[in-house]
């Protein structure tokens, strides 16, 4: 079951704590204590959340002059087995083909790695 849908229509105040955890233990999550009532209202409720795909993410990059440097946290073996070439780690369009055939390797959220052109020397 997908929690996320039912969870947004929940009120994130107190009152509604106890439907919260009902729902989130009937999607596999333990159970919540209420002092981390603000963590889960962060969590699933969060203003400035943006759902991204790696296209997206790509544009992104590309438009504000950032070097994709890599994944964080992931298992590159199955990917370096179908994309052996040097710097296909970097490639976002393999990651998102290859994301397309193994929806499952990015579950929660993409983390990754970026880096900004070196300044040039002043004359």
């Amino acid at each position: 079951m997908n929690a996320r849908p039912q969870i947004l229509v929940v009120s994130s105040d107190q009152d509604h704590l106890h439907t919260l955890t009902s729902i989130l233990q009937k999607s596999g999550w333990t159970p919540l204590h209420a002092t981390r009532l603000s963590e889960c209202r962060d969590l699933l409720f969060h203003v400035q959340e943006h759902q991204l795909t790696l296209p997206e993410i790509k544009a992104f990059l590309e438009k504000h002059d950032l070097t994709f440097i890599g994944f964080a946290g992931i298992d590159t073996q199955e990917f370096r087995k179908r994309n052996p070439n040097d710097g296909s780690l970097r490639n976002l369009d393999l990651w998102h083909a290859f994301e397309i055939e193994n929806p499952t390797t990015f579950v929660g959220m993409y983390q990754f790695w970026v880096q900004k052109p070196a300044a040039a020397a002043p004359d």
